[in-house]
């Protein structure tokens, strides 16, 4: 007994400096194998009311970071998520908690500071009807030329926020090539939604591009007056061009015996309205040729392609 109270009173300063500096080494060790790793983690939005929108962009992404073995802080991170449910989401609320699955990253490490809210504001949504509008590039075979571009539909309905939805005046389609052509160019193309607007109406677009053959000794170009059709029960339509040039082409006879009384010129109004507080607002709006019992004719363009139509409220 004597011999073990000696040996632990014989230099006990120095043997307690030497446990001391024993531990110390053996929490600089375990620390070296502990890391810290940061990830800009994708915020998904789930169960938000059609109701509602975004008054302004919400977060995409999120940095996160993670504690723990260096060793395990190398784990899949391609289904990790934060996410946010809005099922309660409401005009007055302002925020709301966050989730991220625990169960997608190994026990041994953990989160650090986990962010536990976001802070987002939604108001009312509205929908509005947009015009699309389509491009092309490259030129037709040699012999040939492009004429009208139709578009089926030629407007989309979309829903969101009033502001939003304020600045965005028409959608524009990818391009269509015509290069080489000799004949009309038909593709179906996606159109593209806004950031925080959602598409009501099918988003897929088909597109046509009318060929023509250079024929100038069976063509005639017509001034026809442009009508207003299916103006909305709340607007004043009106318009400063009142008239368009018609190109037209077909069998020589049938070209001969038309005038402006055998084609239609219009722009179709349906669905444009006047949205939120704004009392006038103007839109570039396609004009629409059609021909009346001449099979053997077709339009080639219509000049101006576009017209501006200005929208007024009714008082």
């Amino acid at each position: 007994m004597t011999r073990i109270a000696v040996w632990f009173t014989d230099h006990w300063l120095a043997k307690v400096l030497c446990l001391a500096a024993a531990l110390l080494l053996a929490v600089y060790v375990d620390n070296l194998k502990i890391g810290t790793v940061a990830l800009n983690l994708p915020v998904v939005y789930r169960n938000k009311p059609d109701s509602l929108s975004f008054v302004s962009d919400p977060p995409r992404f999120i940095e996160v970071k993670f504690h723990g073995d260096k060793e395990r802080l190398n784990f899949p991170t391609t289904k990790l998520r934060v996410e946010v449910d809005l099922k309660d989401a409401s005009e007055e609320r302002r925020n709301y908690p966050v989730f991220i699955d625990s169960k997608l990253f190994p026990q041994t490490v953990e989160l650090m500071d986990p962010p536990t809210q976001l802070s987002l504001r939604f108001e009312k949504s509205i929908q509005k009807l947009i015009l699309l509008r389509v491009t092309t590039t490259g030129n037709p075979k040699t012999g040939f030329k492009k004429g009208r571009v139709i578009l089926n539909p030629d407007r989309i309905r979309l829903l969101g926020s009033q502001e939003r939805l304020q600045s965005v005046r028409e959608i524009v389609l990818p391009s269509i090539d015509i290069g080489g052509a000799s004949e009309n160019v038909i593709r179906t193309v996606v159109a593209r939604e806004p950031d925080n607007v959602q598409f009501l109406s099918p988003s897929e677009i088909e597109v046509t591009v009318t060929i023509l053959p250079n024929q100038e000794q069976n063509q005639k170009t017509i001034d026809i007056p442009v009508q207003l059709r299916n103006p909305g029960a709340n607007v004043i339509p009106s318009i400063e061009v009142k008239s368009v040039h018609v190109l037209i082409q077909g069998d020589a006879d049938s070209v001969g015996d038309i005038d402006a009384h055998g084609i239609d010129a219009f722009v179709d109004l349906a669905g444009l309205e006047i949205t939120g507080d704004v009392d006038t607002l103007s839109f570039e709006i396609p004009v629409k040729a059609l021909i009346k019992n001449h099979p053997k004719v077709s339009v080639v363009s219509v000049e101006p392609e576009f017209i501006s139509v200005k929208f007024e409220k009714k008082k």
